[in-house]
């Protein structure tokens, strides 16, 4: 918000106590939506954990999974927003970018916006479009860039 004009952002993000603290952080910003909730290919509630020594890398289980902190969360598909001249999707869903994707499918398919995805093993990129090229790299992030 700091960086890029924007329209509106929507955001997503299913830990509480992290929904909580960027809602406060982005109180006196106009036009950006927080849905607490992580983003994913279906509508519903998804299991998740609590990373206590990094709040940013709680995590979606799978279902035989068991994990310290683990709760349930809501989860929506970004193209359930259905919103509207959309320019970039930044996505660090700690491994759960490919079901992120598969829920924007048809909001990337329409807007083609810049998707900047964080890919710790360079394994995502077959889950976008085949018009889609790398633009760039951040090897330290382990971030693409893709347009």
């Amino acid at each position: 918000a700091n960086f890029l004009g924007y329209e509106g952002i929507l955001r997503f993000e299913p830990v509480p106590e992290n929904y909580h603290l960027l809602e406060r952080n982005v109180a006196s910003y106009k036009n950006i939506v927080t849905v607490e909730a992580a983003a994913s290919d279906f509508n519903g509630q998804i299991a998740m954990a609590r990373n206590y020594s990094n709040m940013g890398a709680g995590k979606v289980l799978s279902g035989d999974e068991e994990f310290e902190g683990a709760f349930a969360a809501n989860c929506s598909k970004i193209d359930s927003y259905y919103m509207f001249n959309v320019t970039l999707i930044k996505i660090d869903a700690e491994e759960h970018e490919p079901w992120v994707l598969k829920g924007a499918a048809e909001t990337i398919n329409r807007w083609h916006p810049l998707i900047l995805l964080e890919d710790a093993n360079n394994e995502y990129r077959g889950y976008l479009p085949k018009s889609y090229e790398l633009i760039a790299y951040w090897k330290k992030y382990r971030t693409y860039l893709y347009g």
